[in-house]
C-alpha cells in the first residue's frame, strides 16, 4: 500500500519543527548563559568567579548540542521538500582507530582537569576538551555500534540522533518529574505522621536555606542520606523508576520506525544513535559542574554513555523483532536494558554514599565507606567488561545479515517519501 502523501508531508513538516524547535531551545540556552557569563566577567561580584567559569562550561556544552543538532535539521527540511538525500553507512572500525580515539579521549580528560585546576581561567582553556572528553567516546561507540550496518538515508541517521537529544531527554524528564513529585509527596505524608520526623525535615530545610554552596549543603545532608528511607527511596527510584523509564522512551525513533525497518540489525543501530543523543544531552549536563575530581567524572560518563548506547541497541533490536512476531525478544531485552540500568545507578549510589566520608563524624566508620566506594567502582568496572565486548559481538553478528539488505530503497526515510 503506498503512503498517503498528505500525511507523509504533515509528517515531514512535524519532524522539520520538533527539530528546528531544538536546535532554537538549545542555542538560546547557550546564548544567554554565554551572556551572562561574559557580564559576570566584565563586572565580577564577590564570589562570583566559580559560577562564571560553570556557566561558561555549561554554555559550551549546550552549544555542542545545538551544532550536533544542526545536520538532523537541514536533512528534515531536505527531506520536507522532496529532494533526495544520499543512503548513510560507515565501515566497521578498525582496531588502530579505536586506539588513537581512545588515546585522544584520555588526553582530552587529563587536558581538561589540568587546565581547570592549575590556571586561574582555566575553564576557558578546558571547555573545548570537556566537549570532546564527552563526544569522542560517544562516537567511538556508535561507530562500533553501527559500523557495517546500513541504515538508510542520512537523514534517518541525523534524525535518529536529534530525536534522542530532543524527545528522549524531555519525555522521559517529564514522566521522572511526575515519578520524583509522587515519591516526595509520599515522604512528606510518611514524615508528617512521625512528629520527630517531621520537625528534623524542618530543621534542615532551615538549615539548607543558610547554606551558601553545594559543601554546605552536602554537608547537612550527609547524615541522612544513608538512613534506610533516603536509601530505599533512592535505589527504587534511581535504581528502578528511572530505568524503567528511560529504556522504554530512549528509542522512540524504533518505536516509530519499527513496521519501515528492514530489520532487527536497523533497529540495534537506530537504538544505539538515539541512545548516544541521550547520552550525550545527559553527560554534558551531568559534567559540567568543574571541580575537584573533574576528570573522574568525565571518565565515568564515558562508561554512563555506554550503558545508555547498550541498552538503547539492546532495545531497538527487541522492538524491531517484536514487529517481526518475535515478542518474547522484546519482552527479554526490555528486562535486561533496565537491569543494566539499573545496576549502574544502583553502584553510582553506592559510589556517592562512599563519597561522604569527609562530611560525616569520626563515629562513622571510614572502611565502612570505603568499602561503598570500592564495591560500587567493582559493579561499574564489571558492567563496562561485560558490555563493551557485548555492543561489538552483537554488531558482528548483526553486520552480515544486515550488508544483504539495500539500505538506499524505498523505506529510507524517518517518514514516508510522499508520492
Amino acid at each position: 500500500m503506498q503512503p498517503n502523501p498528505v500525511r507523509s508531508n504533515c509528517q515531514s513538516v512535524l519532524l522539520f519543527v520538533f527539530l528546528l524547535i531544538g536546535l532554537a531551545l538549545y542555542s538560546c540556552l547557550a546564548i544567554f548563559i554565554l551572556l551572562s557569563s561574559t557580564l559576570g566577567f566584565v563586572n565580577p561580584q564577590s564570589g562570583a568567579g566559580s559560577s562564571i567559569g560553570t556557566n561558561f562550561i555549561i554554555a559550551s556544552g549546550l552549544a555542542f548540542c545545538a551544532v550536533t543538532m544542526l545536520p538532523a535539521v537541514i536533512f528534515s527540511y531536505q527531506r520536507m521538500r522532496g529532494k533526495s538525500i544520499s543512503s548513510f553507512q560507515t565501515r566497521p572500525v578498525k582496531v588502530w582507530q579505536a586506539i588513537a580515539l581512545g588515546a585522544g579521549w584520555i588526553g582530552a580528560v587529563l587536558l581538561s582537569d589540568y587546565l581547570y585546576q592549575n590556571f586561574s581561567l582555566g575553564w576557558l582553556a578546558a571547555a573545548p576538551f570537556y566537549i570532546i572528553s564527552i563526544g569522542l567516546p560517544l562516537f567511538l561507540l556508535v561507530w562500533i555500534g553501527v559500523g557495517g550496518i546500513p541504515l538508510g538515508s542520512r537523514n534517518r541517521f541525523w534524525g535518529s540522533l536529534g530525536i534522542g537529544m530532543t524527545a528522549g531527554p524531555f519525555l522521559a524528564s517529564l514522566v521522572e518529574f511526575f515519578v520524583y513529585l509522587g515519591v516526595i509527596v509520599m515522604l512528606i505524608f510518611i514524615f508528617m505522621l512521625n512528629p520527630n520526623w517531621l520537625s528534623t525535615l524542618q530543621h534542615v530545610i532551615s538549615q539548607i536555606h543558610t547554606a551558601t554552596d553545594i559543601d554546605g549543603v552536602t554537608q547537612i545532608l550527609a547524615p541522612y542520606l544513608g538512613t534506610p528511607l533516603v536509601l530505599i527511596s533512592l535505589f527504587l527510584v534511581l535504581g528502578l523508576f528511572t530505568p524503567l523509564i528511560e529504556e522504554t522512551l530512549k528509542p522512540v525513533i524504533v518505536w516509530l520506525l519499527a513496521k519501515r525497518l528492514e530489520g532487527p540489525s536497523q533497529g540495534f543501530a537506530l537504538g544505539v544513535v538515539s541512545g548516544a543523543g541521550f547520552a550525550l544531552v545527559e553527560s554534558l549536563l551531568a559534567s559540567s559542574t568543574p571541580g575537584q575530581g573533574w576528570g573522574q567524572l568525565l571518565a565515568v560518563r564515558a562508561g554512563g554513555g555506554l550503558m545508555h548506547i547498550f541498552a538503547s541497541g539492546l532495545m531497538g533490536w527487541g522492538i524491531t523483532s517484536a514487529w517481526q512476531g518475535k515478542s518474547l525478544r522484546l519482552l527479554g531485552t526490555y528486562v535486561l536494558s533496565v537491569i543494566i540500568h539499573g545496576l549502574w545507578n544502583s553502584a553510582a549510589i553506592i559510589i556517592e554514599l562512599g563519597s561522604l566520608q569527609p562530611y560525616l563524624n569520626k563515629t562513622v566508620s571510614s572502611k565502612s565507606l570505603d568499602s561503598f566506594t570500592l564495591a560500587g567502582t567493582i559493579v561499574l568496572g564489571l558492567l563496562v567488561l561485560l558490555t563493551l565486548p557485548a555492543l561489538i559481538l552483537i554488531n558482528r553478528n548483526l553486520r552480515r545479515p544486515a550488508m544483504e539488505i539495500l539500505g538506499s530503497n524505498a523505506q529510507s526515510d524517518i517518514i514516508p517519501p510522499p508520492i
